[in-house]
């Protein structure tokens, strides 16, 4: 198994250790500081679970040398959107030991289904589960479908430094083989949406193709337009300061402004692929990708 693509997956048992760290954590910081969770990031869709940062106003543009307030490698590999709380920002990875154990002779014998091109055009991604979400539908090796994995991982939180991006400790919640498989492909042909201000956005097969619909009517907005130099997108929609982010494989985040018709502001790109959806708190922006967690502030 390829240990870069591996997703936080894991046996039942692991997700709520990994959560209930995490919410212990963000519930003590919460406790400490003087903030509300609405100038904050404390969950996957931000404080409102719809994608949308109500004090947040991040920048519009940058690039690997313009308004990089900090970037650095995380070890291991996961798509978990960071928890950001006060001056701490907790992430979450699957952290491989080169430990193995003994695959059972019917999971041995498991053969992956056909490979087939992801959106965007790069190869099929090894990873138990889907990006972005939980995995398809049931296969061998569990709900990801493909081999089950015989390498024992770290499953951990780790804490950073907002300001700095210095790791101030990192906590191991499980360790063990992922109970999931890596499946070839996706198991959505929709990415999430988001809706802000009445507007609710989505992508049609993960491709650039954007529609917007009103959320009182139903009626759209725009229908089907193309988002140009973005591709492979599997992260949810990021709404801040009357803008909507948009981030995707290639290494593009599109800016758009909130409006009834398509605008886009500004197209920005980085070195990375991203899967995780962003965050935003204050004027600073995170975006998760495979390798790096950027934080973005207008200099």
């Amino acid at each position: 198994m390829n240990a870069a693509h591996l997703r936080l997956r894991t046996e039942r048992q692991s997700w709520p250790a990994l959560l209930g760290l995490a919410g212990s954590l963000a519930f003590a910081a919460a406790s400490a500081g003087a903030t509300t969770p609405n100038e904050n990031w404390p969950q996957w869709r931000g404080p409102l679970q719809n994608g949308v940062a109500p004090a947040a106003n991040p920048p519009t543009t940058w690039s690997e040398t313009n308004n990089v307030k900090w970037k650095v490698k995380i070890p291991g590999s996961g798509q978990a959107t960071p928890i950001i709380w006060d001056n701490r920002v907790f992430i979450q990875t699957a952290i491989p030991t080169g430990k193995k154990v003994e695959a059972k002779p019917a999971e041995a014998n498991e053969q992956p289904p056909a490979s087939r091109p992801e959106a965007g055009g790069e190869p099929a991604r090894k990873g138990p589960g889907r990006p972005g979400g939980p995995g398809g539908g049931k296969g061998p090796g569990g709900f990801g479908g493909g081999p089950k994995p015989t390498e024992v991982y770290q499953f951990a939180v780790l804490c950073l430094d907002r300001q700095t991006g210095k790791a101030l400790w990192q906590q191991v919640a499980r360790e063990e083989v992922p109970h999931e498989g890596y499946r070839q492909g996706e198991g959505s042909f929709a990415s999430c949406s988001g809706l802000y201000d009445g507007k609710l956005y989505f992508f049609a097969v993960n491709n650039g193709v954007l529609s917007c619909l009103d959320t009182k009517a139903g009626d759209p907005m725009f229908e089907a337009q193309r988002i140009e130099d973005l591709l492979g997108v599997y992260a949810s929609p990021l709404g801040a300061a009357g803008r909507v982010y948009l981030a995707g494989r290639n290494g593009a985040t599109v800016v758009l402004k909130q409006s009834d018709k398509l605008e886009v502001l500004a197209t920005n790109h980085l070195d990375e692929k991203f899967d995780a959806s962003p965050a935003a708190v204050g004027r600073d922006l995170f975006l998760r990708g495979r390798e790096f967690l950027y934080c973005i502030t207008e200099k």
